[in-house]
């Protein structure tokens, strides 16, 4: 029975106000958790869709939740992406830290990922000390800390996150053999 589509006809009280100075005249029920107010969808089923959206985008995603019975536009998909609560992520214990370039030549960051996972953790928006000690101070539990040979991030490492072991990360020292040899 999947494969069908259900629409929902919800009835639910509605209060009037009889104070004349209330701005609002009219309240109805809520319906926490299964539908939000003002929503065409249930919670459930926008939680399908924004899972499609995350994984095939807006025009594939369209053909599939049409095919399992949750249609929606392409754009649809793609605001439901976009409007995803961000999930806080643990501070990882094994940390690279690198520069990035917005544009190259002209304004660069600095990323940081989680070398256990290979996933980004965090851009920031500059390579200053200040910045990534920051960082660093708001995330404490970084164990082990991968950079290139930048002062910059040897200063803002020994601030931020003292305790943890620098290494000098695998492409300068490769680069570093390289020249040498």
């Amino acid at each position: 029975m999947a494969d069908l589509s259900v629409i929902l006809h919800v009835c639910v009280r509605r209060f009037f106000c009889d104070t004349p100075s209330c701005y609002k005249c009219t309240f109805t029920e809520r319906m926490p958790g299964s539908i939000e107010s003002y929503a065409r969808r249930t919670n459930r089923m926008l939680n399908s869709q924004r899972e499609v959206g995350f994984v095939a985008g807006g025009e594939g995603g369209s053909k599939i939740v049409h095919k399992l019975a949750l249609p929606t536009s392409p754009d649809t998909l793609i605001r439901l992406v976009r409007i995803a609560p961000i999930l806080e992520k643990p501070t990882p214990k094994k940390l690279g830290i690198d520069d990035w370039a917005f544009r190259r030549g002209h304004s660069y960051g600095t990323i940081l990922i989680d070398l256990e996972t290979h996933r980004p953790v965090d851009l920031l928006p500059d390579r200053t000390v200040d910045t990534v000690k920051k960082w660093l101070l708001e995330h404490p539990g970084v164990e082990i800390v991968t950079r290139d040979r930048s002062p910059i991030y040897i200063e803002a490492i020994n601030q931020g996150a003292a305790s943890a072991i620098q290494v000098a990360d695998r492409w300068h020292l490769l680069h570093n053999l390289v020249e040498t040899i």
